[in-house]
């Protein structure tokens, strides 16, 4: 297995459903004289690479450029509004995942 970093997130296919999700390494358990960190699964990532909103897991957020140098990331559900903007698609799209 790979050495990961607190606080590092990474995509990788689950064993569990062959799906792409994304992880993050969250704390170090401490065993007497060994430490590790725990693993995370933030969830199942959709066609464009974003993670499901916070509130709800089956609402991802639309991704499009309303500008010629504007993305975002957008979802609302049950009077909730969420939204993540970058430079580049790929900039909205990690703007929107890191906020898990």
């Amino acid at each position: 297995m790979t050495e990961r970093k607190l606080g590092e997130q990474w995509v990788g296919k689950s064993p569990e459903d062959g799906k792409m999700h994304m992880y993050k390494a969250v704390e170090v358990a401490t065993r007497g004289l060994c430490s590790d960190i725990v693993v995370k699964d933030l969830g199942i990532l959709n066609k464009d690479g974003c993670l499901p909103s916070a509130w709800d897991k089956a609402l991802y957020p639309q991704v499009y450029r309303t500008t010629e140098t504007i993305w975002y990331a957008h979802a609302e559900s049950y009077g909730i509004f969420m939204e993540a903007k970058g430079n580049t698609k790929q900039e909205a799209i990690d703007a929107w995942n890191r906020r898990a």
